[in-house]
Formats: structure tokens, sequence, C-alpha cells
């Protein structure tokens, strides 16, 4: 099934500012989307209603044209939403395994981070790039 984002007369504000008045978006399954304007336009308050990092005041959002409600970032991933920001921030204390996967690590049968399929899982994604990468560094070491 294909699917398909829609955002329509989306309404943000933040105390009596408005953020975002009457905006419209339209995503598709595997299509890459960028937000581009200037500096206020409401790029990051789109993408943190999609993302469920804000509720919106107003308008609708659609997954395969019926309504859904993103009250969460936890909601947004559930729906298959996610959003690659400009830019990267790595927590220097974690591994890059820990960081490839922070908030979204696998879970073992009893909602324990499954360290060992966190690695396996990083090892498959990182065999996709030619090289030999250790998985336990710390961004701190890469650079």
């Amino acid at each position: 099934m294909t699917q398909s984002l829609s955002a329509r007369g989306i309404v943000k504000h933040y105390d009596g500012v408005v953020a975002l008045s009457d905006a419209a978006l339209e995503a598709h399954a595997g299509e890459v989307l960028a937000l581009i304007g200037a500096n206020g336009s409401g790029k990051s308050t789109m993408s943190k209603v999609i993302n469920g990092v804000v509720v919106l005041d107003g308008g609708q959002l659609l997954l395969d044209d019926r309504p859904v409600e993103i009250k969460s970032p936890r909601a947004a991933r559930d729906l298959g939403i996610a959003t690659v920001f400009q830019e990267l921030s790595l927590v220097p204390q974690l591994t890059v395994a820990e960081n490839i996967w922070l908030t979204r690590e696998p879970l073992n049968r009893f909602g324990m981070v499954d360290r060992k399929a966190v690695q396996a899982r990083t090892g498959d994604l990182l065999a996709l790039f030619k090289g030999t990468f250790k998985t336990d560094l710390t961004p701190d070491t890469l650079v």
C-alpha cells in the first residue's frame, strides 16, 4: 500500500504569535521532502506538528486520506513518520550504535534495550557502506 501524509489548514500559535496559518504539506511514501524557507516561516513548527512534538491548534493531519491525531513523537514513529534534521546532534558519551538507535532501540521481551540486537542491526546497517566500522566507539574518537 502506498502511504501518503497530508497536512491541511494547519494552524499553530505560541503565546498569541501565529506560527502557522492555513499551512499545507503533502508527502508520499519513498519521497524525500525538504522544507525550505526564511527564518520564522514555520518550517520547524510544521515539522514539530507532523512529528508530534507540538499539538496543532487547527487543521487536520491525514494518513492515506484518513484523519490521524499525532500527539507524541512515539505516535508519529508508530505511523512511520520520521524527520532527518539539518543539524545532526550526537551524544558524545554514547557509542556509534547507541547514537544511531537513540529513541528507537530494539527491546527484548522484558521491555529492556536488547544490546545484542543493537549491535547486530548496527552491523547490518554499516555493512551497506564499504569499509570496516566499529560500533562501540564514541563519536569523539571518529574525528
